[in-house]
């Protein structure tokens, strides 16, 4: 596929190739450019032609290079932030860690404590102090559909 595409972009290149020679070798006679400020003197018509398409190309590659250069910008940018959060990283892995941090003894937190931070004080202070609340007493209508 892609010596196709090559063998495609040098014949479409040849063919214009061909057409700009067959138009220099037509038309050799010397032409005259008036500009708003000024004229030119007899300069062959392949020359004005030229000046012309090089003018059109250099608007789309002065585009393409502030795109490119933005783009290198960009990247830069990112790189640098990457940079940054690796080294917040090594700092963070290197950090010792505390006794809080590392309590892998202490139990999870009991479902009563979520109930008490969920639920109003006064009904809080309703619920037994001693009784052990399980999963199916927070959702019952789950736990009967389910036959649980």
């Amino acid at each position: 596929m892609r010596t196709l595409k090559r063998i495609t972009l040098f014949g479409l290149g040849l063919a214009v190739g061909v057409c700009v020679v067959i138009f220099i070798s037509r038309n050799p006679e010397p032409v005259v450019v008036r500009y708003f400020f000024g004229r030119t003197g007899a300069v062959p018509l392949w020359s004005v032609a030229m000046a012309a398409f090089l003018m059109g190309m250099l608007v789309p590659v002065a585009l393409y290079f502030v795109g490119l250069l933005e783009f290198f910008l960009d990247h830069r940018r990112a790189r640098k932030r990457i940079e940054v959060l690796e080294k917040e990283l090594v700092e963070l892995r290197n950090l010792p860690l505390t006794e809080a941090q590392i309590d892998i003894e202490r139990p999870r937190p009991k479902v009563r404590a979520i109930i008490e931070e969920r639920t109003p004080l006064l009904e809080a202070e309703l619920l037994p102090a001693n009784e052990e609340i399980k999963e199916a007493d927070l959702y019952p209508a789950v736990y009967d559909k389910r036959g649980g």
